[in-house]
């Protein structure tokens, strides 16, 4: 390609009846000025050619790159749905088996519930056929036992202390009741004669002291103080008067399957507290 220098410099050779020299030359002078400028114009855009097409290429990779991301994320979402959907099923069916196994040890437990409650139910029935059967026996053996000397001594001193403590009530309520219309007595004479009473009062003035004294004394020595029942003749009493009671309504027999290996050996009453020994009602000639 021809440059504005190689046109600038072209020499061309003199002939007869050539082109005039002079125009030639002026011509050659503004066709190397236009050319230049075109020259420089397409080294330019040789230039911007060059640098869109690196660019053009560098989109391109970029372009292909992000085609690749694109897929490696579709695919990778694809495999999170496929794995969360499978780790959702195993799920479901490892609670659904857990549930079963739950409900299956629930109704289990439930059964051996029932059970264990029939069973303590007839247990219990048992044990209460038993024992209405032994304290049966064993009122019916109190209401045919004679009575000891040590149990008509501790009888007869509970009826002498209860007996003790009721005149003490009687004379200690006796006095009060004295006390109390003495000083009604005394407020209807204050209430005549209103001059009375401070004349009384100026009188009985140094009797006050030894009169509240001496009821203090009275209240102490009078004051009810009820003594503690031998518990073993309270429950027997108890006994007893149960019985009474239920014999008139229904006569109950004594169980024939009662023995001395049935009954166990703290229910064996203890009625004899003077030398603290058991009473062993099976061992008893007496009866």
């Amino acid at each position: 390609m021809l440059t504005p220098v190689d046109i600038e410099n072209k020499e061309f050779a003199k002939a007869f009846r050539g082109y005039d020299s002079i125009e030639v030359d002026e011509f050659m002078r503004s066709l190397v000025a236009d050319y230049e400028k075109l020259y420089r114009d397409n080294g330019s855009l040789k230039e911007k050619n060059a640098l869109l097409s690196e660019t053009l290429e560098n989109y391109k990779g970029m372009e292909t790159t992000m085609q690749n991301a694109i897929l490696v994320a579709q695919k990778t979402s694809e495999d999170i749905k496929q794995n969360a959907y499978e780790r959702s099923n195993t799920i479901i069916k490892e609670a659904e088996i857990k549930a079963e196994n739950i409900i299956t040890e629930a109704e289990k437990r439930v059964s051996e519930l029932e059970k264990e409650y029939s069973t303590l139910k007839k247990e219990m029935n048992t044990f209460r056929a038993r024992m209405n059967s032994l304290l049966n026996t064993y009122l019916k053996l109190l209401d045919d036992m004679p009575e000891s000397e040590s149990f008509k001594s501790s009888g007869t001193e509970i009826v002498s202390d209860l007996e003790k403590d009721i005149d003490k009530i009687k004379k200690h309520n006796s006095e009060r009741a004295d006390l109390q219309n003495l000083t009604l007595n005394k407020q209807s004479v204050y209430d005549v004669m209103p001059d009375a009473k401070s004349f009384d009062a100026e009188k009985e003035e140094p009797k006050a002291s030894a009169l509240e004294n001496a009821q203090q004394a009275s209240s102490s020595d009078t004051e009810y103080t009820p003594k503690k029942v031998n518990p073993l003749v309270d429950e027997l009493l108890k006994k007893r008067a149960n019985s009474l009671d239920t014999s008139d309504e229904t006569d109950s027999e004594p169980s024939d399957d009662i023995n001395e290996e049935s009954v166990p050996e703290e229910i064996i009453i203890d009625l004899s507290k003077n030398n603290n020994k058991p009473y062993d009602v099976f061992s008893d000639e007496s009866l």
